[in-house]
């Protein structure tokens, strides 16, 4: 069992729910400063009124952040499937510009053979 997983089965309780926060690695916490999104979470969870669709709809900010956009290059480009990175790339690239988004197109085209 992981350290995440190991801190996370200490909360039990009616009161505790837990949400996915797949791909935003170990300093989540500064990424949620960066978005905005910390005091709200927080704040939410505090009120009693934060619900799943609510998290996912307000952590879905994450997309349009290039730190996070970076380490989800990281994490597809370790799985070796060029065509995920291609489609990746792509779909970042339409909505913004970053050269080593543009280079890891370029590569995974390559391996593609196209």
């Amino acid at each position: 069992m992981g350290l995440d997983a190991m801190h996370a089965a200490l909360f039990r309780g009616d009161n505790v729910r837990k949400y996915s926060c797949r791909h935003m690695g170990h300093r989540i916490a500064s990424l949620w400063i960066m978005l905005g999104l910390l005091k709200p979470v927080i704040g939410s969870c505090v009120a009693g009124d934060m619900t799943a669709s609510k998290f996912y709809d307000m952590v879905r900010a994450r997309c349009d952040v290039g730190r996070y956009q970076k380490e989800m290059l990281d994490t597809v480009f370790v799985d070796g499937r060029p065509w995920l990175i291609a489609r990746y790339c792509s779909a970042v690239l339409a909505r913004r510009r970053g050269p080593n988004l543009r280079k890891a197109l370029k590569a995974a085209r390559a391996k593609l053979g196209g």
